[in-house]
């Protein structure tokens, strides 16, 4: 076998390797986070009789179930990650066109590079979506574990034993939770104490935060478009969260916790997807240039430096001059996606700020701003 044939063999089985350990890995998160919740038990935090906070009535329902969040948001990610990548194609802002418009193979390879890129793009976000996902589901869980907070309704959930409690509760005792005589299912009751943070605000911020910065680089010429999709997205993700305080489900630190660990999850996981296709299309490139599709005719590489390369032989009658021009091309795609990155970053952080901004103001005015009223609001602020 011959050493490019060899590389090439090599170059697949990688590949298969590759996509079975990623699907096991997300097979192992999902796994991990489903086993928590079912058999750990949450944190026994102990409550005040007289909170005024956990006496409200356990709510019918939910204003936006869980089970339609979960698959709308990965409906929606996937026809949009489908339809730029695979459909629509690399536009001028897409990491690989810059490496396709230096090619000087023939066009039947051209095409046939573009189609290879365009599912491997697609593949690639699919795959940091999902990885999102479950890091999402596994943060979220984990924490509603640790801390073991109540949710507003928890006292009428507790039922607590009366021969316990007495009839009058001492309010600068804290009670535990072993004192509850509960009429629902278990299940239902350990919910009651997974109130921070709040799941479906951490997985719908997830959600539009991922699509609002991969948009950001697919819709860049469009800057009306791009900002009004984008402030759709936030919207929605928000309106989720307010939904959760509405539906006295969650706390609003609930809400506010599953959007910092949302938003957070999103921007490790726009980074990562970057950095990957980043290596994707450098490697892409090189191993084009191995196959002598690439780098052949260049003035900076000659076919016996790129044979070379490709093998590892190095003669030392030959001397090469000055660096390969994949190398250049490479590292240029390393720093313009950095580049996006940071500037994709800042913008989605100053538009959500705007954005809780205006929302903070219109609280205010709808409260007339008064001296009563603004008290208020730093001691809701101030109070956990």
């Amino acid at each position: 076998m011959s050493p490019r044939c060899y590389r090439n063999a090599n170059s697949r089985h990688r590949l298969v390797l590759t996509v079975i350990s990623r699907i096991c890995f997300l097979l192992s998160i999902c796994l991990i986070f489903g086993a928590l919740h079912l058999f750990v038990a949450p944190f026994p935090r102990r409550f005040f009789c007289t909170d005024q906070s956990l006496r409200y009535l356990i709510p019918p329902g939910s204003t936006v179930p869980y089970a339609v969040c979960a698959p709308l948001g990965v409906a929606l990610a996937t026809i949009l990650i489908f339809w730029f990548e695979v459909l629509r194609g690399p536009n001028s802002n897409d990491i690989n066109n810059n490496i396709n418009g230096d090619n000087t193979a023939s066009a039947q390879n051209y095409r046939h590079q573009r189609r290879r890129h365009r599912w491997s793009n697609c593949m690639i976000w699919l795959y940091y979506f999902c990885l999102g996902c479950s890091a999402t589901e596994l943060l979220t869980v984990s924490a509603k574990l640790a801390l073991g907070r109540h949710r507003p309704y928890f006292l009428e959930a507790c039922k607590p034993d009366p021969d316990i409690l007495g009839d009058l509760c001492n309010s600068s005792v804290p009670y535990p939770v072993s004192i509850c005589r509960p009429t629902m299912s278990k299940w239902e009751f350990k919910d009651a104490q997974m109130s921070f943070p709040s799941g479906h605000t951490s997985y719908s911020l997830f959600v539009v935060v991922f699509l609002a910065g991969y948009l950001h680089m697919k819709l860049g010429g469009c800057p009306a478009a791009r900002f009004g999709t984008q402030l759709f997205l936030i919207l929605i993700g928000l309106c989720v969260g307010y939904s959760r305080v509405s539906d006295y489900k969650h706390h609003w630190s609930d809400v506010l916790g599953g959007v910092a660990l949302g938003a957070g999850v999103a921007a490790a996981a726009l980074h990562s997807a970057m950095s990957a296709l980043t290596a994707a299309a450098a490697q892409s490139l090189s191993v084009s240039g191995c196959n002598g599709d690439a780098a052949a005719g260049s003035a900076e590489i000659d076919e016996e430096q790129l044979d070379v390369e490709c093998s590892g032989e190095v003669d030392d009658d030959l001397v090469v001059s000055g660096p390969p021009r994949r190398i250049r091309l490479r590292d240029q795609a390393v720093i313009d996606a950095r580049i996006r990155l940071i500037e994709t970053t800042a913008t989605l952080m100053t538009k959500l700020g705007w954005l809780l901004g205006m929302l903070r103001l219109w609280w205010l005015l709808s409260n007339k701003l008064t001296v009563a009223t603004a008290t208020d609001w730093f001691k809701w602020l101030s109070y956990t």
